[in-house]
């Protein structure tokens, strides 16, 4: 036993001891020989002598080959490593230095007139030979495309247009190529210049084939400068119904007309233009500024404001300071809170009112709270979730509906500002009360926030609350809006950063969501993948409908074709009328009926960054729906990325979105407009403006 003990024993020891070691051995450079990963060795490791420090070989440029031998896009004497090179005579037009000692230097030296480096593009309107090539303005072939040199000639030209001027035009020709906001691609047309000297209004009718064509008026960006268009409207003319068309205003300047093959005959009447009437709530003359914002209007008697404390009748309606109307609230009493009274003339009675919270009259309610977030000061950032599929329906917010409804409750400790941010599934309103001493929560609501639409955020800044107790109210505007949500709150104080202001509050020049002490808010994260179905940042937009995506890869091309293009946003508002009766295409938006309803859509682009405001008017008692929408990727439809939609509030009255983030400069954006059901038609204006 021991015997065999022993012989086991040894047999272990022999196999443990003979085990192979591997070993590797890593190329060494500067050994002298070329290894594996190694492109030279020349027994060193110094760089510069044509083997690096890293054994890769070092490419050097010849300069008097005519070849690029380092690869740097640099020829001989052009490349820094040439210039103290021999062969290099003369002046060498890229390195800064007098190399002949004639007194010029690079591009100013005559011998470098033919460089690459200094050949100047051509100035077709100087009369000089800028680039040196023997031609002159309209004669050197870079000035082809130049409005002086027949670049963008029309078949036909029209002058001195004033109000009774008609014109019968022909279309011939369609040989001038353009790419319009209604056309898939570049398309022949025959264009009309058309020079207004004084503002008309415009009516186009005509007879046509019974082909399908293109009818755009644009305006010349710059005449005489550049070839570039802006358009006014674009029409797809498919049927005797999609004309005659009809502008108010056209001010002094130069106009394209552009048809595409089908139009037989075109009928133009210029009339008398329409200004803006100032006090009927429309954008009569379509620049996009409604009665008195309108400048045409400052002087007008509805426009004039009465100042309250300066003894002179401002507005000359008869009436100086307090004893005018318009000065009920400036003259009015501070309001008591239990009289049942708007004492102070703000639309806010009793516990309603900001000014009663926190009193005796207000205070004790006995509102059911389903969350508690406690004493907030100045820097508390808290959230909670809610869910209404699980509460029952106890009351109905001024802006909500018959949903169940959740409440959040919490004390502000001294004077703030507040943001409250929430997100969604289902439809609820989002409303702020005080407590008001009685047993509805909603009894002291001061504010109420509708959802943008199904499943969409919504985000409020309150500006200098005083301490108190308060409740959010989220409210389903329907049984079948309740969902799941959760709700952000963050406490600010009155010389902090406001994080969706766009202003730098507490000047350490970073503004909003670039200041730091925004970054623990959700909106503020970022969305960091585009294309993983997932709300990354949790502020309760998707993928391409989250303004982070914009521009990125996944969200860049698109397969929408906009009914009209309306130029780039910049001081000036952009207007169009739709037609709610004529979509080109069905669409479902996301604050609509949940019908597929035809719908129109309008592209614009922004000049510079900035919040978005978008204002739909009905005309009469129509019902549009708006929603702004971001491109959504390669093969994606207009509506695919919906950002905020928004209804009327009743068929007839105007409403107004507003981008609750700044949007990033370029574009196509995307305005979607249709019928809030399928039933529904009428006219409405669209103006889309910067938020200022």
């Amino acid at each position: 036993m021991k015997r065999a003990s022993l012989i086991l024993l040894s047999a272990l020891f022999l196999l443990f001891s003979c085990e192979e070691k591997i070993t590797y051995n890593a190329p060494t450079c500067g050994n002298g020989t070329v290894e594996t990963g190694e492109e030279c060795d020349d027994g060193n490791v110094i760089s510069g002598d044509g083997c690096s420090a890293q054994c890769y070989t070092e490419l050097f440029e010849i300069c008097d080959n005519k070849t690029d031998d380092d690869g740097d896009g640099l020829i001989d004497c052009a490349d820094p490593e040439c210039f103290s090179d021999q062969t290099c005579e003369g002046e060498i037009c890229n390195n800064g230095i007098d190399d002949d000692s004639d007194g010029f230097v690079d591009c100013d030296d005559p011998e470098c007139l033919e460089s690459d480096f200094c050949i100047q593009s051509e100035d077709c309107t100087n009369g000089k030979d800028d680039d040196f090539n023997g031609y002159t303005d309209c004669a050197d072939s870079q000035c082809s495309t130049h409005p002086l040199c027949g670049g963008c000639d029309p078949h036909e030209s029209h002058v001195e247009i004033i109000p009774g001027v008609s014109l019968n035009l022909s279309p011939h020709g369609f040989d001038i190529l353009h790419t319009l906001p209604c056309t898939a691609s570049a398309t022949g047309f025959f264009e009309a210049r058309i020079t207004v000297d004084a503002g008309v209004s415009l009516s186009l009718d005509g007879t046509f084939l019974l082909t399908p064509f293109t009818l755009s008026l644009t305006r010349e960006e710059e005449p005489d400068v550049t070839c570039e268009l802006d358009s006014l409207m674009c029409l797809s003319v498919n049927s005797p119904q999609s004309l005659p068309f009809s502008l108010p205003l056209l001010p002094p300047g130069s106009y394209r007309l552009l048809a595409s093959g089908g139009a037989v005959d075109l009928e133009l009447h210029f009339g008398d233009p329409v200004f803006e009437k100032c006090d009927n709530g429309y954008d009569d003359d379509l620049n996009g500024l409604v009665d008195c914002e309108d400048p045409v209007c400052a002087q007008d008697i509805h426009c004039l404001v009465e100042i309250c404390d300066n003894g002179a009748d401002d507005d000359l309606d008869g009436e100086i300071d307090c004893d005018d109307p318009d000065c009920a609230v400036f003259c009015a009493p501070a309001e008591i809170c239990s009289n049942g009274m708007d004492d102070d003339l703000d639309g806010a009675i009793d516990c309603h009112d900001f000014d009663c919270i926190g009193t005796a009259d207000c205070d004790n309610s006995i509102c059911v709270v389903h969350s508690w977030l406690g004493e907030l000061s100045r820097g508390s950032l808290v959230s909670t979730t809610f869910d209404t599929t699980l509460t029952p329906h106890s009351f109905t917010t001024s802006c909500g509906g018959p949903g169940p409804d959740y409440v959040i409750a919490f004390d502000l400790l001294g004077p703030s500002n507040l943001l409250v941010h929430m997100t969604q599934t289902g439809a609820h309103a989002l409303a702020l009360a005080t407590d008001s001493g009685s047993e509805l929560c909603v009894d002291g609501e001061l504010s109420c926030a509708t959802p943008g639409g199904i499943h969409l955020p919504i985000t409020q800044t309150y500006s200098n609350l005083p301490s108190g107790s308060y409740y959010l109210l989220v409210d389903a505007v329907t049984f079948d809006g309740s969902g799941l949500g959760e709700v952000q709150v963050q406490v600010i104080g009155t010389d902090d950063e406001f994080c969706t202001n766009g202003i730098d509050d507490d000047q350490d020049s970073l503004i909003d969501c670039d200041d730091p002490d925004c970054q623990a808010l959700s909106f503020c994260a970022g969305e960091t993948l585009c294309h993983n179905d997932t709300d990354d940042d949790l502020d309760g937009w998707y993928d391409c409908a989250d303004n982070d995506c914009i521009g990125s890869t996944a969200c860049q091309s698109t397969a929408c074709i906009p009914d009209r293009h309306l130029g780039t946003l910049s001081d000036a508002p952009l207007s169009a009328m739709v037609d709610l009766a004529s979509g080109t295409r069905e669409m479902i938006l996301a604050c609509g009926s949940q019908q597929s309803v035809p719908g129109s859509v309008l592209s614009f682009a922004l000049a510079s960054a900035g919040k978005v405001r978008i204002r739909t008017i009905p005309i009469g008692f129509s019902e549009p729906v708006t929603a702004l929408a971001f491109p959504a990727g390669t093969g994606s439809d207009c509506s695919d990325a919906q950002h905020l939609c928004s209804v009327v509030p009743a068929p007839g009255l105007a409403n107004t979105v507003i981008t609750q983030v700044s949007l990033p400069a370029g574009g196509p954006y995307y305005i979607l407009v249709s019928p809030y059901s399928p039933t529904s038609n009428g006219v409405a204006q669209v103006i889309v403006s910067l938020d200022p």
